[in-house]
Protein backbone atom coordinates (compact mmCIF):
# COMPACT_ATOMS: atom_id res chain seq x y z
CA UNK A 1 0.00 0.00 0.00
CA UNK A 2 1.17 3.69 -0.65
CA UNK A 3 3.56 5.04 2.20
CA UNK A 4 2.42 9.05 0.21
CA UNK A 5 0.10 9.56 3.19
CA UNK A 6 0.22 7.93 6.73
CA UNK A 7 -3.30 8.70 8.71
CA UNK A 8 -3.03 6.91 12.04
CA UNK A 9 -5.89 5.52 14.47
CA UNK A 10 -8.54 5.04 11.80
CA UNK A 11 -10.26 2.44 12.94
CA UNK A 12 -14.52 2.98 12.33
CA UNK A 13 -16.64 1.25 14.78
CA UNK A 14 -19.87 0.42 14.08
CA UNK A 15 -21.21 3.05 16.13
CA UNK A 16 -18.99 6.23 14.72
CA UNK A 17 -19.45 8.52 12.50
CA UNK A 18 -15.80 9.76 10.95
CA UNK A 19 -15.71 12.81 8.70
CA UNK A 20 -12.86 14.24 7.24
CA UNK A 21 -12.06 17.51 5.26
CA UNK A 22 -9.36 18.80 2.76
CA UNK A 23 -8.07 21.22 0.59
CA UNK A 24 -7.82 20.34 -3.11
CA UNK A 25 -4.62 22.86 -3.51
CA UNK A 26 -2.38 20.04 -3.15
CA UNK A 27 1.51 19.69 -4.50
CA UNK A 28 1.81 18.69 -8.20
CA UNK A 29 3.09 15.14 -7.38
CA UNK A 30 0.61 14.56 -4.98
CA UNK A 31 -2.14 15.17 -7.71
CA UNK A 32 -0.25 12.67 -10.09
CA UNK A 33 0.19 10.09 -7.59
CA UNK A 34 -4.15 10.46 -6.83
CA UNK A 35 -5.01 10.25 -10.48
CA UNK A 36 -2.78 7.25 -10.65
CA UNK A 37 -5.11 5.15 -8.68
CA UNK A 38 -8.11 6.10 -10.08
CA UNK A 39 -10.15 3.73 -12.56
CA UNK A 40 -10.21 4.42 -16.15
CA UNK A 41 -13.61 5.48 -16.74
CA UNK A 42 -12.46 7.85 -13.68
CA UNK A 43 -10.02 9.63 -15.45
CA UNK A 44 -12.31 10.00 -18.37
CA UNK A 45 -14.63 11.55 -15.94
CA UNK A 46 -11.85 13.54 -14.55
CA UNK A 47 -11.37 14.53 -18.91
CA UNK A 48 -14.56 16.11 -19.34
CA UNK A 49 -13.65 18.88 -17.23
CA UNK A 50 -12.94 22.52 -19.41
CA UNK A 51 -11.35 23.95 -16.89
CA UNK A 52 -8.03 22.73 -14.73
CA UNK A 53 -9.39 23.38 -10.91
CA UNK A 54 -12.33 21.33 -11.67
CA UNK A 55 -10.21 18.27 -13.44
CA UNK A 56 -8.27 19.00 -10.35
CA UNK A 57 -11.17 18.97 -7.07
CA UNK A 58 -12.40 15.83 -9.03
CA UNK A 59 -8.82 14.05 -9.23
CA UNK A 60 -7.91 14.94 -5.75
CA UNK A 61 -11.79 14.42 -4.23
CA UNK A 62 -12.00 10.72 -5.99
CA UNK A 63 -8.38 10.15 -5.31
CA UNK A 64 -8.68 10.88 -1.65
CA UNK A 65 -11.83 8.85 -1.59
CA UNK A 66 -10.02 5.83 -2.30
CA UNK A 67 -6.86 6.46 -0.09
CA UNK A 68 -9.59 6.43 3.13
CA UNK A 69 -11.34 3.39 1.66
CA UNK A 70 -8.49 1.64 1.64
CA UNK A 71 -7.16 2.51 5.14
CA UNK A 72 -10.98 1.62 6.15
CA UNK A 73 -11.15 -1.77 4.21
CA UNK A 74 -7.31 -2.47 4.47
CA UNK A 75 -7.16 -2.80 0.60
CA UNK A 76 -5.39 -1.13 -2.07
CA UNK A 77 -6.77 1.61 -3.49
CA UNK A 78 -6.81 1.14 -7.04
CA UNK A 79 -8.91 -2.55 -6.26
CA UNK A 80 -11.63 -0.38 -4.91
CA UNK A 81 -14.58 -0.33 -7.66
CA UNK A 82 -17.72 1.69 -7.65
CA UNK A 83 -21.23 1.22 -8.30
CA UNK A 84 -24.31 3.61 -8.72
CA UNK A 85 -27.28 4.07 -7.54
CA UNK A 86 -30.60 4.97 -9.90
CA UNK A 87 -29.78 8.67 -9.46
CA UNK A 88 -25.77 8.16 -9.20
CA UNK A 89 -24.79 7.32 -5.73
CA UNK A 90 -21.58 6.15 -5.55
CA UNK A 91 -21.24 3.36 -3.31
CA UNK A 92 -18.20 0.47 -2.85
CA UNK A 93 -18.71 -2.84 -3.92
CA UNK A 94 -17.98 -5.50 -1.56
CA UNK A 95 -14.44 -6.44 -1.61
CA UNK A 96 -14.05 -10.37 -0.27
CA UNK A 97 -12.39 -10.35 3.27
CA UNK A 98 -13.60 -6.78 3.82
CA UNK A 99 -16.08 -5.28 5.84
CA UNK A 100 -18.54 -3.01 4.72
CA UNK A 101 -18.37 0.54 4.37
CA UNK A 102 -21.00 3.90 3.68
CA UNK A 103 -19.54 7.09 2.41
CA UNK A 104 -20.72 10.50 1.29
CA UNK A 105 -18.56 12.91 -0.41
CA UNK A 106 -19.07 16.92 -1.35
CA UNK A 107 -17.40 19.62 -2.89
CA UNK A 108 -16.91 23.33 -2.45
CA UNK A 109 -15.14 25.44 -4.40
CA UNK A 110 -11.70 24.66 -2.92
CA UNK A 111 -12.19 21.95 -0.42
CA UNK A 112 -13.72 18.56 0.17
CA UNK A 113 -15.92 17.02 2.88
CA UNK A 114 -15.51 13.30 2.89
CA UNK A 115 -18.13 10.91 5.33
CA UNK A 116 -17.57 7.95 6.65
CA UNK A 117 -19.74 4.77 8.61
CA UNK A 118 -20.06 1.11 8.55
CA UNK A 119 -23.54 0.73 8.05
CA UNK A 120 -25.45 3.77 8.42
CA UNK A 121 -27.15 5.54 5.26
CA UNK A 122 -25.04 8.93 5.29
CA UNK A 123 -25.47 12.08 3.41
CA UNK A 124 -22.94 15.44 3.72
CA UNK A 125 -22.89 18.42 2.20
CA UNK A 126 -20.48 21.60 2.08
CA UNK A 127 -20.90 24.91 0.29
CA UNK A 128 -19.56 27.83 0.25
CA UNK A 129 -20.57 30.96 1.59
CA UNK A 130 -21.50 33.76 -0.47
CA UNK A 131 -24.00 36.14 -1.60
CA UNK A 132 -27.02 34.90 -3.01
CA UNK A 133 -28.94 37.55 -4.87
CA UNK A 134 -32.21 34.61 -6.07
CA UNK A 135 -31.85 32.94 -2.49
CA UNK A 136 -36.16 33.93 -2.24
CA UNK A 137 -36.81 32.80 -5.94
CA UNK A 138 -34.91 29.44 -5.12
CA UNK A 139 -36.28 29.15 -1.64
CA UNK A 140 -39.83 29.67 -3.10
CA UNK A 141 -39.20 26.84 -5.66
CA UNK A 142 -37.44 24.09 -3.58
CA UNK A 143 -38.26 24.68 0.42
CA UNK A 144 -41.58 23.82 1.97
CA UNK A 145 -43.55 26.19 2.99
CA UNK A 146 -42.25 25.71 6.90
CA UNK A 147 -38.70 26.67 5.45
CA UNK A 148 -40.16 29.48 3.18
CA UNK A 149 -41.34 30.59 6.32
CA UNK A 150 -38.70 30.73 8.52
CA UNK A 151 -36.26 31.84 5.95
CA UNK A 152 -38.66 35.11 5.08
CA UNK A 153 -39.45 35.76 8.97
CA UNK A 154 -35.91 36.27 9.59
CA UNK A 155 -33.94 39.72 9.12
CA UNK A 156 -32.80 40.67 5.79
CA UNK A 157 -29.03 40.46 6.78
CA UNK A 158 -29.46 36.93 8.33
CA UNK A 159 -31.43 35.33 5.35
CA UNK A 160 -28.08 34.07 3.74
CA UNK A 161 -27.24 32.17 7.00
CA UNK A 162 -30.37 31.12 7.05
CA UNK A 163 -30.89 29.86 3.28
CA UNK A 164 -27.35 27.64 3.46
CA UNK A 165 -28.45 26.13 6.88
CA UNK A 166 -31.48 24.81 4.67
CA UNK A 167 -29.64 24.09 1.24
CA UNK A 168 -27.08 22.03 2.99
CA UNK A 169 -29.43 20.16 5.34
CA UNK A 170 -31.77 19.48 2.66
CA UNK A 171 -28.52 18.12 -0.07
CA UNK A 172 -27.71 16.15 2.73
CA UNK A 173 -30.76 14.41 3.59
CA UNK A 174 -31.37 14.01 -0.39
CA UNK A 175 -27.36 12.06 -0.41
CA UNK A 176 -28.10 9.98 2.41
CA UNK A 177 -31.59 8.77 0.90
CA UNK A 178 -30.21 8.40 -3.39
CA UNK A 179 -32.63 10.85 -4.26
CA UNK A 180 -32.88 13.75 -6.68
CA UNK A 181 -33.19 17.64 -5.89
CA UNK A 182 -37.00 16.68 -7.58
CA UNK A 183 -37.32 16.05 -3.94
CA UNK A 184 -36.25 19.30 -1.81
CA UNK A 185 -39.49 20.00 -1.44
CA UNK A 186 -41.10 17.34 0.30
CA UNK A 187 -39.61 17.59 3.51
CA UNK A 188 -38.73 19.83 6.40
CA UNK A 189 -35.89 20.78 7.77
CA UNK A 190 -35.05 22.72 10.97
CA UNK A 191 -33.64 26.73 10.29
CA UNK A 192 -32.14 27.14 13.48
CA UNK A 193 -28.00 26.82 14.65
CA UNK A 194 -27.63 22.74 14.79
CA UNK A 195 -24.69 22.29 17.79
CA UNK A 196 -25.44 18.38 18.04
CA UNK A 197 -27.43 15.72 16.41
CA UNK A 198 -31.09 16.73 15.63
CA UNK A 199 -33.75 14.24 14.48
CA UNK A 200 -35.52 15.00 11.54
CA UNK A 201 -39.43 14.57 10.68
CA UNK A 202 -39.27 11.99 7.69
CA UNK A 203 -41.76 9.65 6.05
CA UNK A 204 -40.07 6.31 6.06
CA UNK A 205 -38.57 3.31 7.84
CA UNK A 206 -35.43 5.04 9.05
CA UNK A 207 -34.21 7.32 11.62
CA UNK A 208 -32.68 10.62 10.69
CA UNK A 209 -30.31 12.88 12.40
CA UNK A 210 -29.04 15.68 11.15
CA UNK A 211 -26.05 17.97 12.75
CA UNK A 212 -23.87 20.65 11.11
CA UNK A 213 -19.92 20.65 10.41
CA UNK A 214 -17.56 23.56 10.97
CA UNK A 215 -15.05 23.90 8.98
CA UNK A 216 -14.28 27.48 8.74
CA UNK A 217 -16.63 30.85 8.71
CA UNK A 218 -16.70 30.76 5.07
CA UNK A 219 -18.52 27.40 4.77
CA UNK A 220 -21.61 25.83 5.89
CA UNK A 221 -21.46 21.96 5.76
CA UNK A 222 -24.00 19.62 7.21
CA UNK A 223 -24.05 16.10 7.72
CA UNK A 224 -27.29 13.24 7.49
CA UNK A 225 -27.05 10.12 8.29
CA UNK A 226 -29.69 7.03 9.59
CA UNK A 227 -29.29 5.95 12.95
CA UNK A 228 -31.51 4.05 15.67
CA UNK A 229 -29.86 7.07 17.83
CA UNK A 230 -27.19 9.91 17.12
CA UNK A 231 -23.82 8.39 16.39
CA UNK A 232 -20.40 9.32 17.62
CA UNK A 233 -19.24 11.71 15.66
CA UNK A 234 -14.77 12.01 14.86
CA UNK A 235 -14.10 15.37 12.60
CA UNK A 236 -10.52 15.33 11.59
CA UNK A 237 -8.74 17.58 8.80
CA UNK A 238 -6.37 15.70 6.46
CA UNK A 239 -3.61 17.69 5.60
Amino acid sequence: MSSLYSVDDILLPDDSVHVWWAACDRPESEIQHLEQTLSSEEIRRAGRYYFKPDRIRFVVGRGLLRYFLSRYLDAEPARICFKYGRYGKPEATRIPGCETIRFSLSYARDMVLFAFGRHQALGIDIETLCPVPEAGAIADGFFTSNECSKFFQVPEAQRETVFFRIWTRKEALIKAMGGTLAMLEYFDVPAGPLPSFSPLAVKGGNQWYVIDIRIGKQYQCALVTAADHPPDLVCRVFK
